[in-house]
């Protein structure tokens, strides 16, 4: 799960090998410290892949948050139970 982070970087260099992960990234739509961009594009990307397809790619944007996109994530008033969908995924 990555939350309010830049993944750029990380997508540069891995690639389409990071959906073999499941990812659930939260970001805030107006978040000044990391600018939506730096998700928004790496996870459209992973979306894309073909080779390996990703196993669980998700983006959720909450429209009117600026950096702290993690109280309304960790606490669930967002509605997005992502204690269980962690629990709903194993290694291999």
């Amino acid at each position: 799960m990555l939350i309010a982070g830049h993944a750029t970087d990380a997508f540069a260099q891995a690639g389409c090998a990071l959906g073999r992960v499941p990812i659930w990234a939260f970001h805030g739509g107006t978040d000044s410290t990391v600018p939506k961009i730096h998700i928004v594009t790496p996870i459209t990307g992973l979306k894309a892949s073909t080779d390996p397809a990703p196993v669980d790619v998700r983006l959720t944007i909450y429209p009117r948050t600026d950096h702290d996109a993690w109280s309304r994530t960790y606490d669930l008033s967002a509605g997005h139970d992502i204690y269980a969908w962690l629990l709903g995924h194993e290694h291999p």
